[in-house]
């Protein structure tokens, strides 16, 4: 039965008609500018320090690990290519906030809250910095972001925006609150009833961009990259790590130190990390109530 048969369906045939010719491709990686590929790792190579995933987080431990120290002898080994994954396909918007707005985190965080949204903008100054320091050219624009209260709101919901704009600028952030008429001057709807401009919070940048270029300035400190390097095992030999490949490509590598985030972790060693955290807490849940709250 087609979806547009069915009168309950959400989906009409225009809605339909407009992706028709949609390539499942993401828009981001449609650029003259992606880099070639990096070859694969095919033999035994040592490292000071190993690092798994060609993401944001791995490319940015690379960067500064050799900022850090220069002779520090460094790999990364991604198991497609560079930004190839969340990081080279998201949205294109970074946020300065580390605990998804500050209501969220007073609720949460109430005494560590200043310093939480210090450590938030000096997060994407640091970025900023990087961006420029390298030359690297991925449409980034500083353009803040403003929090809109509409008629698809609660009421509440603008008086909890103002009481927002009123603890941020405690905390000395460059706010604007804007009311009706201001907020539909920026953008003219008739459901816009009020916003909070967060100044300097926000920026907008291409992020397929953004990780081919961290992987050229990576390289240009001197990193090794490998790409379609699929890591299967990881091993703690004591002094040493080993990470072994797939098993046709019979290669493996060592290092001194090795940074795998967990969500690079194979199956069966992502399976032993749930069962020992279970069992932590298995055994805090056996101590004293008030003991077991001070450790979670």
């Amino acid at each position: 039965m087609s979806l547009i048969d069915d009168d309950e369906s959400p989906y009409k045939a225009f809605h339909l008609d407009a992706i028709a010719d949609a390539d499942p491709y993401p828009y981001w990686y449609d650029d003259a500018d992606e880099p070639d590929s990096n070859p694969t790792l095919v033999r035994m190579e040592n490292c000071d320090l190993c690092i798994v995933g060609g993401g944001y987080n791995g490319l940015w431990t690379a960067i500064i690990a050799k900022e850090r120290d220069p002779n520090r002898d460094v790999i990364l080994i991604e198991a497609h290519e560079v930004g190839s994954a969340a990081s080279g396909r998201n949205g294109g918007f970074m946020e300065a906030s580390l605990t998804h707005g500050v209501a969220n985190g007073q609720e949460r965080f109430p005494s560590e809250l200043p310093l939480l949204e210090e450590l938030g903008l000096k997060n994407l100054n640091d970025i900023e910095d990087a961006i420029r320091r390298y030359n690297i050219d991925c449409d980034y624009e500083r353009t803040g972001v403003i929090d809109i209260a509409t008629t698809f709101h609660a009421p509440s919901y603008l008086d909890e925006l103002r009481e927002d704009y009123t603890q941020l600028r405690a905390l000395g952030q460059k706010v604007e609150w804007l009311d009706q008429v201001a907020m539909q001057a920026k953008v003219n709807s008739p459901t816009y009833l009020g916003g909070l401009w967060r100044k300097d919070r926000a920026a907008l940048v291409d992020p397929a961009r953004l990780a081919w270029g961290l992987k050229r300035a990576a390289m240009s400190l001197g990193v090794r990259i490998y790409e379609d390097t699929f890591t299967v095992q990881l091993r703690d030999l004591a002094q040493n790590f080993r990470l072994f490949q797939k098993a046709e490509v019979k290669s493996v590598e060592t290092a001194k130190r090795s940074l795998m985030p967990p969500y690079n972790l194979p199956p069966g060693e992502l399976d032993d990390l749930v069962a020992y955290l279970s069992t932590l807490r298995g055994a805090l849940s056996s101590q004293d109530s008030k003991q077991a709250e001070g450790i979670r």
